[in-house]
């Protein structure tokens, strides 16, 4: 559990960069966190390109991890389908100002 710990403070860390402050309504679920955090960063890269895959790999196993942690019988196939869900979320959002601000801000500090 202090593996979890220490990933969700990372994520805090790159989300506080990364998403649009409205978007800390969401802040004491963990899991919204993780899911916001990884369809921005999908988001970015679209924008971005390549530079962003190890932010997407990351937000990716955190999320990952939590959702195994949080319910470890889980089936593959239904972590499977949420996390394709948010991959096609981040795809589809739109790239706002604040958006490519937060994602230049995240790529700054190399996060």
């Amino acid at each position: 559990m202090r593996h979890l710990a220490a990933r969700l403070a990372i994520a805090g860390i790159a989300l506080s960069c990364a998403l649009p402050h409205t978007a800390w309504a969401q802040e004491g679920d963990a899991r919204a966190t993780l899911e916001a955090t990884l369809v921005n960063a999908v988001a970015c890269k679209a924008e971005f390109g390549a530079d962003w895959d190890p932010i997407v790999n990351d937000a990716l196993s955190n999320l990952e991890t939590f959702l195994t942690e949080e319910d470890p019988d889980i089936a593959k196939v239904d972590l499977d389908v949420i996390l394709a869900e948010l991959l096609a979320d981040g795809k589809e959002l739109p790239m706002t100002d604040a958006l490519k601000d937060h994602c230049r801000t995240v790529m700054a500090s190399g996060s």
